[in-house]
């Protein structure tokens, strides 16, 4: 529903990276839309925590997941129902979508807090975060100034090895640079 998640959904799709997955309220997202000046609105496809008809196998999966840990069905249903972040990884877990972009309306902390109860790394897998700066004449990947604060070789070697694949897939072609926040 926030203006600018929208307007970076439209480039998205409009620079052919692939088919957004918007979490919102239908009719606000659509109202939004038309605010906008989209065309075609009905063609995004929009995902509502409270109508999906991914509500119920997300709620069993991550009731599975979190009953050991005290929650109950109903705190669970409430979490997917009511937080975005919860939801739209929810959908990750159940195979909607292949990436998720979080963090306009919530610190980082906090969403990644509501990420990790749903998502685990894959086994073997290093998680990392990534900053895309896009600017006028260039775009920049920023990898992991969130999750690993103090990384060893071999884990900055995976990083950057992964955002250059992201940068590629995305049309860039990478050049790496290792900067250390210490300096």
């Amino acid at each position: 529903e926030n203006e600018v998640v929208l307007r970076a959904a439209i480039q998205y799709r409009d620079f052919g990276y692939g088919e957004p997955v918007l979490v919102g309220r239908t009719q606000a997202v659509l109202e939004k839309f038309a605010e906008l000046g989209v065309s075609d609105p009905e063609t995004y496809q929009i995902e509502n925590s409270l109508v999906s008809e991914h509500i119920e196998p997300m709620v069993a999966m991550l009731y599975e997941r979190l009953q050991r840990r005290g929650f109950l069905e109903r705190d669970v249903r409430r979490m997917v129902n009511q937080d975005r972040n919860v939801f739209a990884s929810g959908l990750l877990k159940l195979g909607v979508g292949d990436a998720m972009i979080t963090g306009i309306t919530r610190p980082f902390a906090q969403s990644m807090i509501e990420i990790r109860r749903v998502l685990d790394p894959k086994p073997g897998e290093l998680p990392f975060g990534i900053h895309m700066m896009v600017g006028q004449h260039q775009t920049v990947f920023l990898a992991d100034t969130t999750i690993n604060e103090r990384p060893t070789a071999e884990e900055l070697a995976v990083i950057a090895t992964e955002t250059a694949g992201v940068a590629r897939r995305m049309g860039h072609e990478p050049r790496v640079a290792f900067l250390s926040y210490s300096t």
